[in-house]
């Protein structure tokens, strides 16, 4: 009876027993899975084909699948059946006893909260002991830069002299927080956000094997924006859109927006325009508007940039707005605002109260032309008094 209680709540607030996330279900059994990653995936493919280094580090941005690609290698490292790819066969051993979550042989460490020289003693002991299965004994340690100082030098005389079987596959977001002397003996594996163009491909796939339908590309495009190229990021956002539709497998503009707390293309469009020819009065109409929908302030600033640069990119194309770059107003002009926008925002969210000052921020866009020039009109500066030229007397 509790039981079915508490899944009537779970289902109520949209999560249902044994529901995993895009991100868990859909997360990489083999390379040729990994997206956007390809000089990684070839390293590693070329160290099982020869002979692995003792020690990895994956560097890159959150949620970039620094830990995911690593738990891969790391399966990969310790089975007895490989493919042709140098993939893990999954049924194995040594991959059953990884899969599981119980292998003594692959011990995951967060580094965040294991960070003293203690901690990394316990490992340096614990290394020397062969594995249990397979051919390898590793250590993945996320969050590495986190270690302490003492922890570090613990951990270096290990690092340059470990024995055959143990391998240390180190990860982080911060890799100019690593000590030198620990990179050193590492083979760095940087990693790249992924690009629009990928992360979009990523929700098409899923979502056809999940079978979601998207009313167009471009819904599916402001998604993949919104990841920020997080491939994590993106996937949570589309977890997000997928749980507010329920039942309903169509995902349109205008549930995204609902969904995600995003403001309309067109409320973005109109509040561009009235930015780039100075239109105060329907600027505050506009803007007024969004906020009576609730958008969050953080959400309109971006919704500008990204349009911006947009029309920065391609100018000639941009069909729905009411000005013309070139005609109306400078280029020059619009690459200063979008600079402006972008500088202000970082400040504004840490701000005090950052509602009211992102409204600032983009009045102060609008009124940018009398920002700008001199308060005093019939003032003249000492420059155009210098250049002033007297007539000529015949």
């Amino acid at each position: 009876m509790l039981k079915e209680y508490i899944e009537l709540i779970l289902f109520a607030v949209g999560i249902q027993m044994g529901y995993q996330v895009f991100s868990r279900k859909w997360r990489p059994q083999r390379f040729e899975d990994v997206v956007g990653q390809q000089a990684v995936v070839r390293v590693l493919k070329n160290a099982l084909g020869n002979a692995p280094s003792h020690a990895y580090l994956f560097s890159g941005t959150r949620g970039i699948g620094k830990t995911t690609l690593a738990r891969l290698f790391a399966k990969a490292l310790r089975c007895l059946n490989k493919d042709e790819n140098f993939n893990p066969c999954g049924e194995c051993d040594a991959c059953l006893d990884f899969q599981t979550g119980q292998s003594l042989d692959v011990i995951e460490i967060d580094g965040a909260s294991n960070n003293s020289v203690e901690n990394i003693r316990e490992i340096i002991e614990n290394i020397h002991y062969l594995p249990a299965i397979g051919k390898y004994k590793i250590y993945i340690i996320d969050e590495v830069h986190m270690l302490s100082n003492s922890a570090f030098n613990a951990l270096l005389k290990t690092l340059e002299e470990p024995p055959e079987h143990g391998i240390f596959l180190l990860a982080t977001t911060e890799k100019e927080k690593v000590l030198e002397t620990v990179l050193s003996r590492c083979t760095i594996l940087q990693y790249k956000n992924a690009t629009v163009a990928e992360l979009s491909q990523l929700i098409t796939k899923i979502a056809s094997n999940e079978e979601i339908e998207f009313e167009s590309e471009k819904v599916i495009d402001q998604i993949a924006h919104l990841g920020q190229g997080s491939y994590r990021d993106t996937l949570s956002y589309f977890d997000q859109v997928v749980s507010y539709t329920g039942d309903d497998k169509l995902i349109n503009e205008s549930i995204l927006q609902e969904a995600l707390g995003i403001p309309a293309n067109k409320a973005i469009t109109f509040l561009l325009e009235t930015i780039a020819l100075c239109d105060e009065g329907n600027f505050r109409s506009g803007y007024e508007n969004l906020e009576r929908q609730n958008i969050a302030p953080e959400r309109i600033v971006q919704g500008i940039i990204d349009k911006l640069f947009e029309v920065l990119n391609t100018p000639e194309e941009i069909e729905d707005l009411s000005f013309k770059v070139g005609e109306d107003l400078r280029y020059a002009e619009l690459l200063w605002v979008y600079e402006q926008l972008n500088k202000d925002l970082n400040w504004a969210v840490n701000s005090f109260n950052y509602q009211q000052v992102v409204f600032i921020i983009l009045l102060k866009m609008v009124k940018r032309r009398e920002v700008l020039r001199p308060l005093d009109k019939n003032t003249v500066s000492r420059t155009e008094k210098k250049t002033t030229v007297a007539p000529v007397k015949e």
